[in-house]
């Protein structure tokens, strides 16, 4: 499932990534995407490589 908002974008994740390598490189892009996704709550591409990995769906924003 995909949502689109005004300045959002929700996905739907079937399977998230499987390894930490595999999040890293997700993470990043993520990053160039919405760099408050890592920047929130003081975290850093790893941090949020790990969290991606148990989620089942992932929200971007654009302020």
């Amino acid at each position: 499932m995909v949502t689109v908002g005004s300045g959002t974008l929700g996905l739907s994740v079937a399977a998230p990534p499987g390894t930490e390598q595999e999040a890293l490189a997700v993470a990043a892009e993520h990053f160039a995407c919405c760099s408050e996704l890592v920047y929130q709550d003081g975290g850093t591409i790893g941090t949020y490589a790990d969290e991606i990995r148990t989620r089942t769906s992932w929200r971007f924003w654009w302020d």
